[in-house]
């Protein structure tokens, strides 16, 4: 795992127990003091799960109890440490927090850590009790307990109130990936609020009936040109033209199967029904790429360096029949758009990314000459 978990686990112990403690766990493991929290060192689960177990021991609890402390120690220090106005601005209510729940995950991974980790997937919805029904997804067993942690402090610290967690159904599933088949664990959590507080569930809010959208098929791709729509079979139906300069031509027609173009980084979904359970989840896709022979290289040769990313979220329309996915390219830097060999242009003039672009390299500058 990443250095950052052991050097967290650290800092709550050493709070919690002291450091002699801490020393304690360290003679017990063997551990070399100094060695065992590098932040960016990559630290093996064996050892992770080893120090875990260690600290359980000596406390004499459940390994299961300290991943739960963990994950409340862990939303404590994320506000500390500067990020309680993000937590704070998240959602109104603990069910839109948890629904944003794996774009934040995604964004610390990829963006503030530059880790590109293959963490956890959360899915939210609500229970026909008026419950919240939130869905853990993990390659890494064992470790849902933190996720109790963090929806309990995250109720109480944001949101002023009393939750009660409970496991509803708990399984393993062999999912493929592009490593190959790996078993992933699928847990499933009710949460209720007996205090039955407003800032729980989101409220469903009627659309407003606007009559019928005055906008052409030929206005849409203008407003929208990275956007694809699949059918059930998760082939194309159509496909925007912003992707012309990324992807092979022969593979932007009708009826090609997405995954053909793509692979689908986050989640690790390729079929219709999975692609539904994850619609209030970040779907990131790269260009796929392929062996071209050498004859012919000239002919096919991408107009851009490495194969794009793209970043964007899942509609599924109103026949239940289709998915719409609206994305944009994945770049959060100059650096990366020459990486890419991209302009600005490749974002359109509303997409929010041109700000974070011009935002994060005022940063680096300033960062430079202090």
């Amino acid at each position: 795992m990443y250095g950052f978990v052991h050097d967290t686990i650290y800092q709550m112990i050493s709070q919690k127990y002291g450091k002699e403690f801490w020393m304690r766990v360290l003679k017990e493991l063997k551990f070399e003091k100094g060695t065992e929290r590098h932040l960016n060192q990559y630290y093996s689960d064996k050892d992770t799960f080893a120090l875990v177990d260690t600290i359980a021991a000596l406390l004499e609890v459940q390994q299961s109890d300290i991943w739960e402390m963990y994950g409340a120690f862990l939303i404590q220090y994320t506000m500390d440490i500067g990020w309680n106005g993000l937590l704070q601005s998240v959602a109104p209510t603990l069910e839109g927090f948890l629904s944003n729940l794996d774009g934040i995950h995604y964004f610390i991974d990829h963006f503030v850590y530059k880790a590109n980790l293959n963490g956890p997937g959360f899915r939210c919805e609500t229970g026909l009790d008026g419950s919240i029904v939130l869905h853990y997804f993990s390659y890494r067993p064992g470790l849902y307990p933190i996720v109790e942690g963090v929806v309990k402090e995250v109720a109480a610290k944001i949101y002023k109130i009393h939750v009660e967690v409970r496991i509803l159904n708990q399984q393993e599933k062999a999912m493929r990936t592009f490593g190959g088949k790996r078993i992933q664990e699928h847990v499933t959590f009710g949460i209720t609020n007996p205090d039955k507080c407003d800032n729980f569930l989101e409220e469903k809010n009627n659309l407003l009936d606007n009559g019928p959208l005055k906008i052409t098929e030929a206005e849409f791709h203008k407003i929208f040109p990275y956007q694809i729509v699949i059918d059930r079979e998760c082939k194309v139906v159509r496909i925007g033209d912003g992707f012309i300069d990324h992807v092979s031509p022969e593979l932007l027609e009708k009826g090609v199967p997405l995954t053909r173009i793509f692979e689908i980084l986050h989640p690790h979904v390729d079929h219709f029904d999975e692609i539904c359970e994850f619609l209030n989840t970040v779907f990131v896709l790269q260009v796929r790429t392929k062996p071209i022979p050498p004859i012919e290289k000239e002919k096919y040769r991408p107009k851009h360096g490495e194969p794009m990313k793209f970043k964007g979220q899942m509609f599924l329309l109103d026949d239940g029949k289709h998915l719409l996915y609206l994305c944009s390219p994945q770049i959060t830097s100059f650096e990366e758009m020459n990486q890419f060999e991209v302009k600005m242009n490749v974002f359109t003039e509303h997409d929010p990314m041109r700000d974070v672009l011009l935002a994060n390299e005022q940063r680096l500058k300033e960062t430079k000459f202090k």
